[in-house]
């Protein structure tokens, strides 16, 4: 069982702020863009990712920069123009973490879209491989276009206890291409 959240959910505590660009400093480099952010990293951390089969040309490349710690490195995820489908990247904690109710579940990231019908952008929690919450943080159609140089972050305050993130786009049909950059996974 999971519990689903919308976008205009109080409750979930979303937190959507700019992180800062530049700088480095510090051993998890891109200074000020990790702030607040415990990244999911170290040890067995893995990431995973799935491409529906329907979705054409769809793809995440660098993978493993997701869970690296260093907010300079990132994940790309892409949804190509006209294509429909669903396309995931998903951060699993080392063994023996899981990160209590109460948590934050987030990450630093820079996503642009096109004009998509019924794109649904969306955080989901697992424990032990098994669903337990989703944050819709983009519902619906429109446009947006971020800064790569600007990224900023996302996170929601967890209700369940988790293991892993999972950042997922889904789509009915398009006109434009969807990147998401993900510099880390977070938790707080």
């Amino acid at each position: 069982m999971y519990l689903k959240r919308a976008a205009t959910v109080v409750t979930a505590a979303l937190f959507m702020s700019a992180c800062g660009g530049g700088g480095g400093g510090g051993s998890n480099g891109g200074g000020n863009l990790l702030q607040g952010c415990r990244p999911i990293s170290g040890g067995s951390t893995a990431t995973s990712m799935s491409v529906s089969s329907g979705c054409v040309g769809c793809n995440v490349s660098n993978a493993a920069q997701a869970i690296d710690g260093n907010g300079s490195t990132f994940a790309t995820l892409n949804m190509p123009a006209s294509s429909a489908g669903s396309v995931t990247l998903r951060a699993t904690a080392q063994s023996g973490i899981v990160f209590p109710a109460g948590s934050l579940a987030g990450m630093v990231h820079s996503i642009s879209y096109g004009t998509s019908a019924g794109l649904v952008i969306s955080l989901v929690t697992y424990a032990g491989g098994v669903q337990r919450e989703q944050f819709n943080f983009n519902s619906g159609g429109g446009s947006s276009t971020q800064d790569p140089a600007s990224p900023g972050r996302v996170s929601y305050t967890t209700t369940q206890q988790y293991d892993a993130i999972e950042l997922n786009f889904t789509r009915a049909s398009g006109a434009g291409i969807v990147e998401a950059r993900v510099h880390e996974f977070c938790s707080n």
